[in-house]
């Protein structure tokens, strides 16, 4: 199926890929903290106040979500996620990191799959679930 993505999504992904190793122990770390720290200097959410406390029935999507670790704080504050991102590598990441971390979706761009209930249960082939196909790009870092 990669062969049906246009050449810069195809190339995307596999520069994601190749160094998604790269971003494993950083992921651990975020996914680990009690609050979220944001940037290279990692500066305090209680500083910044870019999430609210109480996310309790907000949905959210984050693009280009690498290792999800975002969308892991935003599921601890209440939210009901769909993490997406165009590297199978860096998901793979975010799913085991993610086992049991509540009500989070993990999507794949090319597949336009997601898994429902707890992330980490992986990716099992219900494309437009509620109401419309997913697509996306990976649009920072």
């Amino acid at each position: 199926m990669t062969r049906d993505l246009p050449p810069h999504v195809r190339e995307n992904r596999r520069y994601w890929d190749s160094m998604a190793h790269d971003w494993v122990a950083m992921g651990e770390r975020a996914w680990a903290r009690e609050e979220p720290a944001w940037g290279e200097w990692g500066v305090p959410e209680s500083e910044l106040e870019m999430l609210p406390d109480d996310m309790s029935g907000m949905r959210a999507i984050e693009l280009g979500c690498g290792t999800a670790y975002v969308s892991a704080w935003m599921t601890r504050r209440g939210a009901r996620v769909v993490a997406i991102d165009n590297s199978a590598a860096q998901l793979a990441t975010a799913r085991r990191l993610g086992q049991g971390a509540g009500e989070m979706a993990v999507v794949d761009v090319e597949k336009g799959t997601r898994n429902h209930g707890e992330a980490g249960q992986g990716v099992v082939g219900e494309p437009e679930a509620e109401g419309g196909g997913l697509e996306g790009r990976r649009g920072r870092r």
